[in-house]
């Protein structure tokens, strides 16, 4: 009985101590990749206001060294998706180079901004959509090239959606081949014509 309970104790510590490791190195890596959050964002083209996410990769404060951007639509479902989690693994894995990510939360008009229709319809789908796009390309781009060190360049940045977040850039941001290298989606909302709208040349 004393054997037994020797070994129950022996392998209860070691559980207990991988554990402890295993929270002190998420600990960690999590404190490598610094979320600053930008309360109120005005944006003239939109008349209202929202709060920004910012993700800046491990020593950003240490160096003068320049990044790629993402720009993320949907940004409040980031906490609940684990991005934070997520970048400072695989950065420290080095299964993606370091960048900046930036989180643009929705508002109570989504489907207005982010709606699929070139023309909104009597719900008023989408008839925010081209503002939004001129949102993020003419005041949220031209903020984080001032004020952080992200790249200029078309060729190091990217916007990502899901869902109607994804669909609102093919559609209704004309142009941004310039501004804008990839345009990653998931899940798309292809309703309201969408399917249509995907086969335009």
């Amino acid at each position: 009985m004393l054997l037994l309970f020797l070994l129950t104790a022996v392998l209860l510590c070691a559980l207990l101590t991988i554990w402890w490791w295993q929270r002190e190195r998420l600990t960690h890596r999590l404190s490598t990749v610094e979320v600053i959050t930008v309360a109120e964002f005005p944006s003239y083209h939109l008349g209202n206001r929202r709060p920004l996410y910012i993700y800046l990769p491990p020593h950003y404060h240490h160096s003068q060294q320049t990044y790629k951007s993402l720009y993320i639509n949907d940004g409040q479902d980031m906490a609940a998706l684990k991005l934070h989690h997520t970048l400072a693994v695989l950065i420290a894995r080095q299964q993606i180079e370091p960048l900046v990510v930036i989180a643009i939360p929705t508002t109570d008009e989504r489907l207005q901004e982010y709606g699929t229709a070139i023309a909104a319809n009597a719900q008023g789908l989408g008839n925010k959509a081209a503002q939004y796009g001129c949102f993020v390309t003419e005041e949220v781009m031209p903020f984080m090239q001032q004020n952080y060190r992200v790249r200029e360049c078309a060729a190091e940045t990217a916007v990502l959606g899901a869902s109607l977040g994804g669909f609102v850039r093919r559609l209704t941001w004309p142009g941004t081949t310039q501004i804008v290298l990839a345009w990653l989606a998931c899940s798309l909302a292809l309703f309201g014509g969408g399917r249509r709208q995907m086969r335009r040349p």
